[in-house]
């Protein structure tokens, strides 16, 4: 999704780095709130571009009963944003730390959510 997020983050946010770290903010609300998403009110794209709009702290466009621009094939975009990623080793190195706490935390999540799920399925419970 992150390809197709990114045009509108760069639409609202002038700014690249801006624009970068709103998509970044995006995707983290997307992995924590998820639980908020019912697929009954919005489609999930829906759902995240609403998203966007709040964290950019701008009001989300009028409802309307047509579709959302055609955004273009994620193929489509890799090479530009790649293009856009920084090709110093410094840069890459200085995201270790916080991937690695991200890695944990989320497999830690994903236990205890996992041995909740256990606990709720034993037989006489």
């Amino acid at each position: 999704m992150a390809p197709r997020l990114y045009p509108l983050a760069l639409r609202l946010k002038v700014d690249q780095s801006e624009a970068d770290a709103l998509l970044i903010d995006t995707f983290l609300h997307i992995w924590t709130d998820a639980d908020r998403y019912h697929p009954t009110r919005s489609t999930a794209l829906d759902w995240m571009i609403a998203l966007l709009y709040q964290l950019a702290e701008l009001p989300p466009p009028a409802e309307s009963d047509e579709p959302w621009p055609e955004l273009p094939p994620p193929d489509d975009l890799w090479p530009a944003i790649q293009a856009r990623l920084p090709d110093d080793e410094d840069d890459s190195r200085s995201l270790h730390g916080p991937l690695i706490i991200a890695c944990v935390v989320g497999v830690l999540i994903g236990v205890l959510l996992s041995l909740s799920l256990l606990l709720d399925l034993r037989p006489g419970h």
